[in-house]
């Protein structure tokens, strides 16, 4: 089976966001962190064994190349039949470049993890809980400003022409 470069470039982002997910928390050590770039073991894309509190767990990691409801879908019924829960020693992960929070709540009613290239994590590991967000992006770019949000309030009146003079 033949992968397009773009997906294993993915596939190695996903891996290197993975890993620092779960360089977060001293608690989880990586043992190894195995990419399958031609889909060979077992249908998933990366497979990482770690250990928590001397507990060792496999993460079975889909790397997806967009947020597709109908594709997160089909992802997780096959994790489910080919990572059954509840093994709580394995657990199925899905990863992606963004997923929104519908489809966060999708993996979290599959009993699935999640990590995405934009911050955002949820992940359980025994004891640990690994779980992070990412703010949304409020300004677009080049978005116009007015001059109070581009300087401080002495300038800002300067700027407007609103200045007051002050004398010593």
């Amino acid at each position: 089976m033949h992968t397009h470069p773009s997906m294993i470039a993915l596939q190695s982002r996903a891996a290197h966001t993975l890993k620092a997910v779960l360089a977060e928390t001293s608690a989880v050590q990586i043992l190894d962190l195995e990419m399958d770039a031609a889909g060979r073991s077992a249908g998933f894309d990366i497979l990482a064994r770690i250990q928590v509190y001397c507990h060792r767990y496999t993460l079975a990691c889909k790397v997806l190349p967009g947020e597709n409801q109908e594709q997160l879908c089909s992802t997780l019924q096959e994790l489910s039949r080919i990572a059954p829960r509840p093994d709580k020693y394995l657990m199925p992960v899905i990863i992606a470049p963004s997923l929104s929070p519908r489809s966060q709540a999708l993996c979290r009613l599959n009993n699935a993890g999640f990590v995405d290239l934009a911050g955002n994590a949820r992940l359980e590991l025994g004891e640990i809980f690994l779980a992070t967000r990412s703010l949304p992006h409020t300004r677009t770019r080049g978005a116009k400003r007015s001059a109070a949000q581009k300087f401080p309030p002495a300038r800002a009146e300067a700027q407007t022409g609103n200045a007051a003079s002050y004398s010593i």
